[in-house]
């Protein structure tokens, strides 16, 4: 071990020996230290707490900060639960910025996609600076104190007021594949670009028509039959087979379905018409990417705003267990 003036130092071996990230044994057991621990809210929680379990910190003072901050926290319900729901919320920060930043070395509909979806992000995490201050409002501990300060910096909403100038106040993150896709889709404000808005309202179009023909070959073979969507695939059906209100097994299904698939008690399948009208999905949402990046505001210079950079850490910090 080695000691600098604020951290202790670990070598590798020491680390292993002492079961600290993993366990010896079988290193997907949870039978360590950092497995003692309870899952982080947020994914740079968890960084943040690897680093400090190989390296903790040997200033008195530091060790004495975060102490007065866990009793507080222990003693106030209030504040920890209002802070351990925000925090749950959060995305990946760190991930986010670095994502924002990169510069791709050729424009494709992927860095298109991702270009609009990290807007999205940024907009939800930049929402929750507010209410996250306001779960800090009355902290005593010296730490507390200081990321409620933080949160007053006047660039986190200056930042949020150019990304809602073109993205829409109702645009949020959702988990989901076909939710985001219809959130990315309609990310930026209307009556922006002429073009956009005649290629969503195309996008819907050609979505109602899968969904119509979906429920027009329910009713014509009297099947159970539901549209559904995923990224890999696309648009597709899906129906439960057996028990009640079940539909009959692919054996018997009519021969207009095609790579039918089964999946614990669903089928999953679609059709030659399908197929067609997926790619002419993927083809406009494609050209919607390419024009919502045309209106695009500058995200490099956002995101480098060093307030968004000393928000991870903070975050990070303030990552509570899940019980």
């Amino acid at each position: 071990m080695a000691q600098c003036t604020w951290r202790l130092h670990k070598n590798a071996n020491t680390a292993c020996n002492l079961e600290i990230i993993n366990n010896r044994l079988n290193p997907k057991s949870d039978h360590c230290l950092y497995g003692v621990f309870h899952k982080p809210q947020t994914h740079g929680g968890a960084r943040f707490l690897r680093a400090n379990l190989l390296q903790p910190p040997c200033d008195l003072n530091t060790i004495a900060t975060r102490l007065d901050c866990l009793q507080e926290l222990t003693e106030k319900e209030e504040l920890f639960y209002n802070l351990q729901s925000l925090l749950d919320r959060f995305m990946d920060i760190d991930h986010l910025i670095s994502l924002c930043i990169q510069i791709p070395k050729q424009e494709s509909v992927k860095t298109a996609e991702s270009k609009i979806a990290n807007i999205i992000y940024l907009k939800h995490t930049l929402e929750l600076a507010d209410p996250l201050q306001a779960a800090l409002t009355g902290a005593q501990s010296p730490l507390l104190k200081a990321y409620f300060q933080s949160l007053q910096d006047a660039r986190f909403q200056l930042i949020l007021q150019k990304v809602q100038a073109v993205i829409h106040d109702d645009t949020h993150y959702q988990k989901g594949s076909l939710n985001m896709r219809a959130q990315k889709c309609f990310a930026v404000r209307p009556h922006i670009n002429g073009l956009l808005d005649v290629a969503r309202k195309t996008y819907t179009e050609r979505v109602d028509d899968i969904a119509d023909m979906v429920r027009q070959l329910g009713e014509k073979y009297s099947l159970p039959l539901r549209c559904s969507y995923n990224s890999a695939r696309g648009f597709f059906i899906q129906m439960n087979v057996g028990g009640k209100g079940g539909g009959p097994p692919k054996e018997h299904l009519p021969s207009v379905f095609v790579k039918i698939g089964k999946y614990k008690g669903t089928l999953n399948f679609t059709t030659d018409d399908m197929i067609k009208m997926n790619g002419k999905c993927t083809y406009i949402q494609s050209k919607n990417y390419y024009v919502s990046l045309s209106v695009h505001f500058k995200f490099k210079q956002v995101s480098q705003s060093d307030c968004v950079f000393r928000s991870c850490k903070r975050i990070s910090a303030r990552n509570l267990p899940d019980e």
